[in-house]
């Protein structure tokens, strides 16, 4: 019978993700931290008794954990990605698409003022004593306002 203890699919699942996906080395060290953290908080159970009310549980543990949204959802993206790759390899578990991420508010855009543009523009004048130097960067920051 093949060993579906949470740990070894794990392993199995960082195996697969370096050499089959060939995904980033950033990208299997954080989702390696992601799932060993829900490892050490569900233990090394087989993985076809977690449930969703586990992940849920362990998701309550990490917002008391004062981890942001965004942080959780990281870690919540990697369960349910290491869940298809159960359910793809034929391993009974729970459904990956069970597992919502949570409402994230938009990031805040916050442009410059006219008059912040003008400082920033005019700041070669300002700072600059060589006049050759001055229109390079003067002409380098017009340049990248245009763009």
């Amino acid at each position: 019978m093949i060993d579906i203890s949470l740990s070894t699919l794990i392993d199995k699942y960082m195996f697969y993700l370096e050499y089959e996906k060939n995904v980033s080395p950033k990208t299997i060290e954080n989702y390696s931290l992601w799932l060993n953290r829900f490892l050490n908080y569900v233990g090394d159970v087989p993985v076809d008794t977690i449930k969703s009310m586990q992940v849920l549980d362990y998701r309550m543990w990490l917002y008391k954990s004062k981890l942001s949204k965004k942080t959780i959802n990281y870690h919540i993206v990697a369960i349910r990605a290491f869940l298809k790759f159960c359910l793809k390899n034929d391993i009974d578990c729970i459904s990956p698409d069970k597992l919502e991420l949570s409402k994230i508010a938009p990031r805040e855009i916050n442009y410059l003022n006219d008059n912040e543009l003008q400082d920033i523009l005019h700041m070669p004048e300002n700072i600059v004593k060589n006049p050759l130097k001055m229109t390079r960067d003067s002409a380098i920051l017009w340049f990248l306002y245009g763009t």
